[in-house]
């Protein structure tokens, strides 16, 4: 039983104290041998309630634990008191959901029982309902605990009040995201809701028809979010709960509902310096996203890196004779501990070098040199789908536009969108920009002299074939705004597309749909090979020699050297702009298609996932150096995925789908 739980049960027992008690967790007469634990318990007048844990030196007295207050157990020379750790219950300051089919309303106001509104995470499809999807927002104030308090564990607490699901998903997963902007309890709507990062713990909700599935659940892991709010690393905007967004939903209470419902913040942490690296394994698989710089703070202050020593253990306070009775009052409450639960986790750490310096910890690469990569999960995209057109800026913002969306029964056929969205590496956050002008999927996306244009596209069925456009579109930042520019010679889509070194935009290959007279209901397709290059100075486009091959979905690339490649399966083709003129290099090691490809700021070309002869996914990250025509390994992204894009930021790589996304900081 961990710190949080015992002080979720002495606050239960004490509901409705303003005042500093002793408190004497017993444990059952079964379990003999086990320590009992003390703690000195404090609630104000506002419910937050704090606990210093001690593991005391009691004789585990079987009579006393049976016997009560009457015959109090006593201490030996060591006082009970002397704090493991403090645990501080919070409950939130504002709360809020937003609903996708009301994007003007506010509901910062709802109890979240009896079926209200309350927070709500996942989708509806019913009509009479809230149609769509629905997220919530949640803030607590950690302000009072110590800016060098080393954090723990940090578990958030909500409490279940609705679920409705389909025999497919009978668990929703909800997943707790830092939020990255301000927003008010009152004020936040659909439409004006804030970016989000990193995700920060997530839990998959049960549903059934028992009664006791309406309860809280304290099963949400946000201790490095929670550490960084307090430290200061990042601002604290509180936490953005998504569900899986497809027609299940869960719905928990408010703070509205009263003190038994409001949800609540957990956070065990300690103000020694200590001597272990305090990583917990949690109950459930989370995957906290590390900081871009990790750089570990000095042992002389409370930090989660601190120079751990060679072997750590789990340990106990031996039982000592007792001698005496604590002089705060003794409430003893009926909670059943074993001797394991009363230990304290000591994870066993890693030795380091004298003289040396620890380092965060980070993603494990394979098959990768010593310096290599290092890759990390960033947020994902706040709207999943396939076919997204991808693009960073020169201040290595990451553009996200358009794409489709699988549609539902009974023909399933795909939605097309025109959203956009934008990464800011700053703040770590998504957020949306004005839609295209044109709703599709397979845009290529490039930026060229400090502006982004959306070229081409493709819209398509299951029944009838697709559509393929030659409509150019360029985001006027100023204005939030897509203007159209000069079309393309043809139509086409699933086009590769990069901003060359001379500020002109260049587009390689793809596919272009054109009417069959023999089958008027479904489109002949082409694969192309054209080169085709736009110069937003003169507002038009010129044809440039083909390629070796006609290619859909390349990965192309612009290197340092000026040149651009474009690769496909294992071909490594090298165009140069300056004289129109193509050259094939070493191939790839791995063939694959569907890979992303980006040139850095290091000189190389970093070719990444996609998929093998077997359609399987691949996370293999490979690098070809130019100047030396030749390829390695590097570290692998953490998941395979093929029909990504890799872009290049400063200092960094981004491997972006319609889902997800990594950051590869390089060396």
């Amino acid at each position: 039983m961990n710190p949080p739980t015992l002080l979720r049960k002495i606050m239960r027992a004490t509901a409705g104290l303003t005042a500093s008690a002793g408190v004497l967790l017993c444990p059952s007469p079964a379990d003999h041998g086990a320590a009992p634990v003390f703690a000195d318990v404090s609630v104000d007048a506002g419910g937050l309630a704090e606990a210093r844990l001690g593991a005391g030196a009691f004789a585990p007295d079987p009579a006393v634990v049976d016997a009560g207050p009457a015959a109090a157990g006593s201490v030996g020379d060591d006082d009970p008191r002397d704090a493991l750790a403090t645990v501080t219950t919070l409950s939130a300051v504002a709360d809020a959901m937003i609903a996708e089919a009301r994007p003007t309303t506010n509901f910062g106001r709802e109890a979240g029982r009896e079926m209200t509104e309350g927070m709500k995470v996942g989708a509806d499809d019913r009509a009479d309902k809230l149609p769509g999807i629905v997220r919530s927002l949640v803030k607590f104030d950690v302000s009072r605990i110590p800016s060098h308090a080393t954090i723990i564990r940090a578990r958030m607490s909500l409490y279940l009040v609705y679920w409705r699901d389909s025999s497919r998903h009978p668990t929703h997963r909800v997943t707790a995201y830092r939020v990255a902007g301000t927003w008010t309890e009152t004020g936040v709507t659909w439409n004006n809701q804030p970016p989000f990062a990193e995700a920060s713990g997530y839990f998959d909700v049960p549903s059934s028809d028992r009664q006791d599935v309406f309860r809280p659940y304290p099963d949400w892991d946000v201790t490095e979010v929670v550490q960084d709010w307090v430290t200061g690393d990042v601002p604290n905007h509180g936490l953005m709960l998504r569900g899986n967004e497809t027609i299940t939903m869960r719905g928990f209470a408010t703070r509205e509902g009263g003190a038994e419902y409001s949800p609540l913040l957990e956070i065990e942490y300690t103000l020694e310096a200590p001597t272990t690296t305090p990583t917990r394994t949690p109950t459930r698989p989370v995957s906290p996203t590390p900081r871009r710089t990790e750089t570990p703070r000095p042992t002389a202050t409370a930090t989660r890196t601190a120079t751990p020593t060679p072997t750590a253990t789990r340990t106990r306070t031996p039982t000592a004779t007792a001698t005496d009775i604590p002089a705060t009052p003794v409430a003893y409450l009926p909670i059943a501990l074993t001797g394991a639960e009363v230990g304290v986790d000591e994870p066993t750490a890693q030795p380091v070098a004298p003289g040396a310096t620890p380092t965060a910890a980070s993603p494990k690469p394979t098959a990768a040199a010593a310096a290599d990569i290092t890759w990390v999960r960033r947020a994902p995209l706040s709207m999943r789908r396939g076919g997204v057109g991808v693009a960073a800026d020169d201040a290595g913002r990451v553009y996200a536009v358009g794409g489709s969306t699988s549609g539902g029964p009974p023909l399933y056929e795909p939605s097309f969108s025109a959203a956009v969205e934008r990464y800011d590496p700053d703040t770590f956050g998504w957020q949306r920009l004005a839609d295209l002008g044109l709703s599709r999927d397979s845009v290529a996306v490039a930026v060229a002299g400090g502006r982004v244009f959306a070229v081409g596209g493709l819209t398509s069925a299951r029944i009838g074939g697709g559509s393929s456009y030659s409509k150019v579109e360029e985001y006027r930042a100023a204005d939030d705004e897509w203007v159209a520019v000069a079309g393309l010679p043809t139509s086409l889509g699933a086009a590769g597309a990069v901003g060359g070194p001379d500020g002109k935009v260049y587009v390689f290959g793809g596919i272009q749909y054109v009417f069959n007279i023999q089958s008027p209901l479904f489109p002949e397709r082409r694969d192309l090979d054209t080169v085709f290059v736009y110069d937003p100075a003169r507002n038009a486009w010129t044809r440039r020699a083909p390629m070796p091959r006609p290619i859909v979905s390349p990965a192309v690339a612009v290197a340092r050297n000026g040149r651009i490649y474009v690769l496909d399966g294992s071909d490594n083709y090298e165009y140069d702009p300056r004289t129109d003129l193509w050259a094939t290099r070493r191939g790839l090691p791995t063939a694959r298609t569907g890979l992303g490809a980006a040139g850095a700021p290091d000189g190389l070309v970093y070719a990444a996932g996609g998929f093998d002869a077997d359609s399987k996914a691949l996370a293999i990250v490979e690098a070809y150096d130019p100047a030396r025509d030749t390829w390695t390994r590097r570290a692998d992204m953490l998941s395979a995925r093929g029909g990504i894009t890799l872009v290049a930021g400063k200092g960094s790589i981004f491997a972006v789908d319609g889902s997800t996304m990594e950051e590869g900081i390089l060396p």
